[in-house]
């Protein structure tokens, strides 16, 4: 019995605890984004606001938090702990798509109020690419999660390939994502008249810490 159980498989809590530098680096940074750009920039009475706060929570913080989770569930044997991480994994990314959501609104919503155009950058661009990306990929992954069931219904030779394309469009939409993030931080003239130009100097830093060590994993 003993060795039975030294040679199960370890819970999903312990497998998908941070241990490495890199994990450890990518936890702290998310975190770090989670905590801080809430605090220093969301005010209920400001529409605007909810924009970027809610976008990095969607792309720097639970979106990044999930392709950890991914790359991490690889190591995991199948079971009862991958299954548990693979949960994890897709609760993660429904609050991704909720706070992308809210975040998309907001910015559409503002710019109705103020009669401004829509879609005039590549900020804009790409996030609307990202937005779209986030909302395909978790429906993708519930075809793709065999668990759910409803994998039987895809004929077999074409399940290869959706768990594929669950896979690669998560990646593009969490990269966009990012990459959105990153612009709106280095070139919104409007969030400029809210934040210090050191504090998203730092808030840049974060989160390149956390998708370059993601990108690692990956």
């Amino acid at each position: 019995m003993a060795s039975a159980t030294a040679s199960s498989p370890p819970p999903a809590r312990h497998a998908l605890t941070p241990t490495s530098p890199i994990d450890k680096a990518v936890v702290v940074a998310v975190a770090a984004l989670a905590s801080t750009v809430p605090a220093c920039f969301f005010d209920r009475e400001i529409l605007f606001t909810y924009h970027p706060v809610f976008m990095t929570l969607a792309f720097a913080c639970f979106a990044t938090i999930g392709a950890w989770i991914a790359a991490k569930t690889r190591s995991i044997p199948a079971g009862p702990a991958r299954v548990s991480a693979l949960w994890t994994h897709a609760g993660v990314n429904v609050a991704s798509v909720a706070c992308a959501c809210v975040g998309g609104w907001a910015i559409y919503a503002n710019k109705e109020n103020k009669g401004r155009a829509h879609l005039t950058s590549w900020h804009s661009w790409v996030g609307i690419v990202a937005l779209g990306l986030t909302a395909a990929s978790p429906a993708l992954g519930a075809v793709a999660f065999a668990r759910l069931g409803l994998l039987q219904s895809v004929p077999s030779e074409w399940r290869h390939r959706v768990k594929w394309t669950h896979r690669k469009a998560g990646a593009a939409a969490w990269a966009l994502g990012v990459a959105a993030a990153t612009t709106g931080f280095l070139d919104s003239p409007t969030l400029s008249t809210f934040v210090d130009p050191t504090l998203r100097a730092l808030w840049i830093a974060a989160l390149s810490v956390a998708a370059g060590g993601v990108g690692v994993l990956l």
